[in-house]
């Protein structure tokens, strides 16, 4: 007996977005996670349709039924469904094939967004533990000034006393000079990721805006499918199977 189409029920979308998590707090940086591949399960398998059996002429065995009659007229109707129905399973295979490439590619696209967003947060954290480091020595160099002025105010007398201060003093403008440019480094570094991070940002709006898509084409697919399937189930019911030919 010929089988119909083999398709799997429609599945939900191929293909789920990983969407950016909240607003960016004020001066930070955040870069959204990128689309991702779910694992779902296979798009339906496309089956070629039965052709009609061959018509042979044989006598019917006592006490087994008669087989449903079917004229000339039948045949070259079924013949012509099953001829179209041929076709469409073909177009729907290289559908199936193209929905597979695009998914191949999401998915590629997905781990190269993956990897950027780790490296843009691994750069965000280094870059939020240099700029820690230089808190605690410009807290270290306020410190520093305090005591400077304090010992100002004293007005040193000995010479001994004047050296050391002035000593203080110079070492004191030599680190205010290096957390300077230490400052301005720090400020470049946090301009260039911004730039990255927006850079990443708008590739992964593309993607997702790709997956989007995807699974716009994926659903339409699923049900087209499930369609031809029905009426592959149909025509099998109709035409399939050991017929009686009548004139």
């Amino acid at each position: 007996m010929p089988q119909p189409l083999a398709t799997r029920a429609p599945t939900a979308a191929l293909l789920t977005l990983l969407l950016a998590a909240g607003p960016m707090p004020a001066g930070a940086s955040q870069a959204q996670p990128p689309a991702s591949a779910s694992s779902p399960s296979s798009a339906p398998t496309l089956q070629p349709v039965v052709r009609l059996p061959a018509i042979t002429s044989r006598l019917r065995r006592p006490g087994t039924p008669e087989a449903p009659d079917i004229t000339l007229d039948e045949i070259e109707r079924c013949l012509g469904q099953d001829l179209a129905m041929q076709q469409e399973v073909h177009s729907a295979r290289q559908r199936q094939q193209a929905l597979t490439e695009e998914r191949a590619s999401l998915e590629q696209t997905s781990a190269v967004l993956q990897a950027s967003l780790a490296e843009l947060t691994q750069a965000s954290e280094g870059l939020k533990a240099q700029s820690a480091r230089w808190s605690d020595a410009n807290a270290g160099l306020q410190r520093q000034a305090e005591d400077i002025e304090r010992k100002r105010l004293q007005r040193p007398q000995r010479q001994a006393e004047v050296d050391a201060f002035n000593a203080q003093v110079k070492a004191h403008n030599s680190e205010l000079e290096r957390l300077r440019e230490w400052r301005s480094r720090l400020l470049k570094d946090h301009a260039a990721l911004e730039q990255r991070v927006a850079a990443h940002n708008a590739r992964n709006t593309e993607a997702n805006a790709s997956v989007a898509a995807f699974n716009v084409r994926h659903e339409a697919f699923q049900a087209d499918a499930s369609a031809l399937a029905a009426r592959s189930s149909q025509a099998v019911a109709a035409c399939g199977g050991e017929r009686t030919l009548r004139k």
